[in-house]
């Protein structure tokens, strides 16, 4: 049930959200927020396409390692290159299952 999926996502998000604003007294950052709405638009578009989830969850991981970098210390061209690196490897990793699927069928 893709629906109740999306819902269970969206509770356990926003519950870190409220808990980590009641444990620490700040509330959330823009940041904070900015990237669970990007993960739940990510969930949106791989229920409706597969492959259109997956493209977007890249995309968005890039621009989101871009605009929001972990290290602002480090170089922006670092960061993407560092971006670039982790979101080739999940795409390697996720077309070998796919592969392997295949192949077991």
């Amino acid at each position: 049930d893709d629906k109740g999926d999306l819902q269970d996502e969206a509770f356990t998000a926003t519950a870190g959200l409220v808990v980590s604003w009641v444990q620490t007294g700040k509330p959330p950052s823009f940041q904070d927020v900015a990237q669970i709405g990007i993960g739940l638009a990510t969930t949106v578009l791989g229920m409706m396409n597969p492959v259109l989830g997956a493209v977007a969850g890249m995309a968005f991981s890039l621009i989101g390692g871009i605009l929001f970098p972990e290290d602002p210390d480090e170089s922006p061209m670092a960061q993407m290159y560092k971006k670039i690196m982790e979101d080739v490897g999940i795409a390697i990793e996720n077309s070998q299952v796919v592969e392997a699927i295949g192949d077991a069928q």
